[in-house]
């Protein structure tokens, strides 16, 4: 799974890798953050609602909130969703088809629990550069108030991974963005057998994207108990714990 992350990229430089991309977005700035956690804000690419292939960095409430939600407190339990089974979930299905987006960060964190302690593992690319983990995303709407939420799509965990937890983020190359961001997967049609192929085509190759990050690729090392609170919100969240 995945249960905080960070963002202390500054946006001039998030832009620019963007661009590199192909991505050419209007960032935000962004405060250094080193502990972000579920219900917070987080920074998104994604389609434009209603604006076909137009582009946008939205900040939107980590935590999925389904329509149907009385509350619209749903977040805590829908922080992260399976790759292999959201394209069929009630809860996921409609944003699996037609709102998914990326989830900035350039690392996150998970634990190894020994016992009653638990270690936290900081885990980045290998040469530190931001990156784009697979999101979808939900709108919630009761009388006049709107919550735009997000989860973050998980897949098995890689060889490094594998040595902390069992499950990893969903992180997407820079060359497959589009590919994650394009079209949605067109609907099937009751006692239509060629749109039932077609929406099978297109969610399997969303699905070529959900696959473990390479392991050498990325970098772990184990930090300190600090970064177990999320009310701590500073660099010492990924300073490395020395022996």
């Amino acid at each position: 799974m995945c249960g905080r992350f960070t963002l202390r990229t500054p946006a001039s430089n998030l832009a620019g890798w963007f661009l590199r991309a192909s991505l050419d977005l209007n960032f935000p700035q962004l405060r250094p953050r080193f502990n972000i956690a579920p219900t917070q804000l987080i920074a998104c690419v994604r389609r434009v609602p209603s604006q076909g292939s137009e582009l946008e960095v939205a900040q939107l409430q980590w935590g999925l909130v389904p329509p149907w939600s009385k509350d619209g407190k749903s977040a805590y339990s829908m922080i992260n969703a399976r790759s292999e089974t959201a394209h069929e979930k009630p809860s996921f299905r409609s944003p699996f088809r037609s709102r998914r987006c990326l989830i900035v960060a350039d690392g996150f964190y998970e634990w190894v629990r020994e016992g009653k302690v638990k270690r936290p593992f900081y885990i980045t690319m290998a040469d530190d550069q931001p990156f784009c983990m697979a999101g979808i995303w939900e709108r919630w709407t009761a009388e006049e108030k709107v919550v735009e939420s997000v989860a973050v799509l998980t897949t098995t965990a890689n060889g490094l991974m594998a040595k902390i937890h069992d499950r990893m983020p969903v992180i997407i190359p820079p060359n497959e963005f589009h590919r994650w961001l394009e079209a949605d997967i067109p609907p099937a049609k009751k006692n239509d057998p060629e749109s039932d192929q077609r929406a099978a085509a297109a969610t399997a190759t969303l699905q070529e994207l959900l696959r473990p990050f390479p392991e050498e690729a990325m970098a772990a090392r184990e930090v300190s108990t600090y970064v177990n609170s999320a009310r701590n919100e500073s660099p010492e969240c990924i300073a490395e714990l020395l022996d």
